[in-house]
């Protein structure tokens, strides 16, 4: 569902739903949930798509910049080059 309107990878898609999961600590499972119902005219929760439109910001500065490395980072958005 990600991949196609984000222009993303798989891994990417799921690094997307990882780290907007930790940052608005929120279950993966209810993250994943919200992305799916969207495809049924169910708004995601404003609170969850704050997170998530934050997410993608950060990963299109990455992408920009050669892309993020899955699962390695500093803080929990990835937002450090360390």
């Amino acid at each position: 569902m990600l991949l196609a309107p984000w222009s993303c990878t798989q891994e990417e898609a799921w690094q997307i739903l990882v780290r907007a999961s930790q940052h608005a600590n929120t279950k993966l499972h209810d993250v994943a949930e919200a992305e799916v119902a969207t495809t049924q005219q169910t708004p995601m929760p404003a609170d969850l798509q704050d997170h998530l439109a934050l997410i993608l910001t950060i990963w299109r500065a990455h992408r920009a910049r050669g892309g993020w490395r899955a699962g390695v980072s500093g803080n929990r958005l990835g937002t450090d080059d360390s």
